[in-house]
């Protein structure tokens, strides 16, 4: 992940994201281990090439810019999926993730 920034609560989340998932969708391992996998290449793939369409999708007005987020729906149809915030840091336009959500409510 050298090519993008991460606030200092999304990192902690990332180095738990296992444990984290385990909590939120704990009916089922598999489950936990897909949505964990996806957060993580969705991670991977902002710090590869943020300007992939797929990773620009849904955005939202921020105060310091637009932010980005990308959904990772649940492939059972739990109530809640997980999400990846992430913008664009206007100095130099490197991607910085500011947030991960393992419970996103749509």
């Amino acid at each position: 992940m050298s090519g993008v920034l991460i606030s200092e609560q999304a990192l902690q989340i990332y180095l738990d994201l296992h444990k984290r998932c385990m909590a939120a969708y704990g009916e089922s391992a598999l489950v936990a281990n897909h949505m964990a996998s996806e957060i993580q290449r969705a991670v991977l793939a902002i710090s590869r090439d943020p300007d992939a369409s797929w990773l620009q999708r849904y955005r939202v007005p921020g105060l310091t810019g637009t932010q980005f987020v990308v959904v990772i729906p649940s492939p059972t149809g739990f109530d809640h999926d997980a999400a990846v915030i992430w913008m664009f840091r206007a100095r130099d336009r490197r991607p910085a993730i500011l947030a991960i959500q393992v419970e996103y409510l749509r």
